[in-house]
């Protein structure tokens, strides 16, 4: 495995020896893979309406609703209980047309959601809360920015503690942009998978689409952690004083992409080599990152999924839990297929959103054992 750790905006590479691809190292160096069994259903199908995404904060779970509802985000009690239903689809007031990217801010109990490229809005989650509880937290004015002309803003945008956005990008200079709170460029962060790691004839925006960032920050603000696209690659970073500093590590970057290019087109199709690496974005507690991991070739994957849905061979989740350094500190095993994950910000209970062909959605709960 590769490491790439990236300090104030300066490259340091290090070279660790005889890791295999697709993190088996992270696996076979941290503690024995630990089976976790549910201990009760908390929300039943009947409460859901179609969910996609969930999360967690100290007050309230977080369900993020398909993009055909009329009401895009439903909240839940700890214990369950449906609360209320947010963010009507709409292009008025309080309301928005398409949720392209969201995380949790659990610490300020909001959903941070991104509508629009190069825009991110707070949506409030605190119960007895004034309208407006849809505010902009973010919004990119090139003309006032300072950013250099080739900056192109993707859909993941990340608010960390004292307002500095980190933002992902479509650039040669990195896969992220830091922007000062007063909305002005800082610097790129994390330089792109180097280009003979792609093979031949990669477009440049198709380098940048394959490993597209999708994160999430911590309940203080001060942490982040993402993975990229179809890479097997993660990035962890900390905001130490008024600055990010990235530890980036790298196994793979995406596979089985067949390139086809013509006279002012370009396409793609995946081979057999294709793999499914992070299925769905990671999620932050107070001290520690929590990610699905599936690292299985696309057929094999969908055909796992086929068999534990036909109730051929018993559902599970693998989940890998690393701390802020990037530093594995356990793998477990969920005894469901997980659509979403979520977590208390004190570790202390994991969320999954499930289906089955049986009783539909649900959401079920974990008892976290101590991960230290």
């Amino acid at each position: 495995m590769r490491y790439f750790i990236t300090i104030a905006g300066a490259l340091a590479v290090a070279l660790a020896s005889s890791c295999s691809g697709h993190g088996d190292a992270d696996i076979a160096s941290a503690p024995d893979t630990l089976d976790i069994k549910s201990n009760s259903v908390l929300i039943a199908d009947d409460a859901l309406i179609q969910p996609q995404t969930l999360y967690a904060t100290s007050q309230n779970l977080v369900v993020v609703n398909s993009p055909g509802c009329d009401s895009l985000v439903s909240l839940y009690s700890l214990s369950g209980s449906h609360s209320r239903n947010l963010l009507r689809k709409g292009n008025g007031p309080e309301e928005v047309a398409f949720i392209y990217s969201s995380y949790i801010d659990a610490g300020a109990d909001c959903l941070m959601l991104t509508s629009a490229p190069g825009s991110l809005s707070s949506l409030n989650l605190t119960a007895g809360a004034q309208p407006p509880l849809l505010t902009k937290a973010f919004t990119y004015d090139p003309a006032t920015a300072g950013t250099p002309d080739s900056l192109n803003l993707n859909m993941e945008l990340f608010r960390m503690a004292g307002g500095t956005i980190l933002a992902g990008v479509q650039s040669p200079e990195g896969y992220f942009a830091i922007f000062r709170p007063d909305g002005r460029f800082d610097r790129y962060a994390v330089t792109p998978i180097p280009e003979s790691d792609f093979g031949e004839g990669f477009p440049d925006y198709m380098k940048y689409n394959f490993c597209r960032p999708v994160g999430a920050v911590s309940p203080d603000g001060r942490h982040f952690a993402c993975y990229f696209g179809g890479a097997d690659m993660m990035a962890f970073a900390s905001l130490e004083a008024d600055s990010l500093t990235f530890k980036v590590n790298y196994d793979a970057p995406p596979r089985g992409i067949k390139i086809k290019i013509g006279d002012g087109w370009s396409a793609f199709e995946y081979d057999d080599t294709h793999c499914i690496n992070y299925p769905g974005r990671p999620c932050l507690s107070n001290s520690h990152v929590y990610v699905r991991y599936v690292g299985l070739p696309d057929k094999e994957a969908y055909a796992r999924n086929e068999a534990m849905t036909n109730g051929d061979i018993p559902p599970s989740t693998l989940v890998r839990i690393y701390d802020f350094n990037g530093t594995l500190r356990r793998v477990i095993n969920l005894d469901c297929m997980a659509l979403s994950i979520a977590v208390s910000p004190d570790d202390s209970t994991l969320y999954a959103l499930t289906e089955s062909a049986d009783s539909g959605y649900s959401c079920i709960t974990y008892a976290l054992p101590p991960i230290d």
